[in-house]
């Protein structure tokens, strides 16, 4: 409905091509799925050109929809997710608030502040409240497919973090992408509209 709240980051997300409903209804209310989840990551990375290309694959392949294995397969191949124990990924479970907070601060390149404050689950939301993304306010153990549109939608004006030095016998170097002392300002934003 063109009048809730959340209307125009559904809207938004869409148009960009994140986000897709089933069978043309989004479902605002209910809880969005791992594997709906890792799509849209998916998706913003393969939009920004960073799409990973590995491949792993879990116990329960084959209850992951034809639709998202592709972007489960690539995103557990980059390590970016984890299964639930014994390798299983649980494509249909609902996503828990602090896993989706993980995916957002991966992609957004800011998992090495994220690592150095705990790992996770508590290192992934500092950093997410350090970068605008959360703040202290109380949440559901699961994210509503709202939330996370709203959440992949505030993603996008977030400068990226990258790594900036390669030297293997240093320690790695990175840099916030923000348009400051003399850095490139960088975010998802850029890519979503600029074309």
């Amino acid at each position: 409905h063109d009048g809730d709240w959340f209307a125009s980051f559904v809207t938004a997300a869409a148009k960009s091509g994140y986000i897709k409903g089933a069978n043309g209804k989004f479902a605002p209310n209910e809880n969005i799925t791992r594997e709906d989840s890792s799509l849209i990551i998916y998706r913003m990375m393969e939009k920004n050109g960073n799409a990973p290309a590995a491949a792993k694959y879990f116990e329960d392949d084959a209850e992951i929809s034809d639709y998202a294995k592709k972007a489960v397969f690539a995103l557990g191949g980059a390590d970016i997710i984890k299964g639930r124990g014994n390798n299983m990924f649980e494509p249909d479970e609902n996503i828990k608030y602090e896993e989706y907070i993980k995916l957002l601060v991966y992609l957004l390149g800011y998992y090495p502040i994220a690592e150095e404050h705990g790992g996770y689950p508590e290192g992934y939301m500092f950093a997410a409240k350090q970068i605008g993304l959360t703040d202290d306010s109380e949440h559901s153990e699961f994210i509503s497919r709202k939330e996370a549109a709203l959440l992949a939608e505030k993603t996008l004006s977030v400068p990226m973090m990258k790594r900036v030095a390669f030297a293997p016998d240093r320690p790695a170097k990175y840099e916030i992408q923000d348009g400051k002392d003399g850095r490139k300002l960088e975010r998802f934003f850029d890519r979503f509209y600029s074309e």
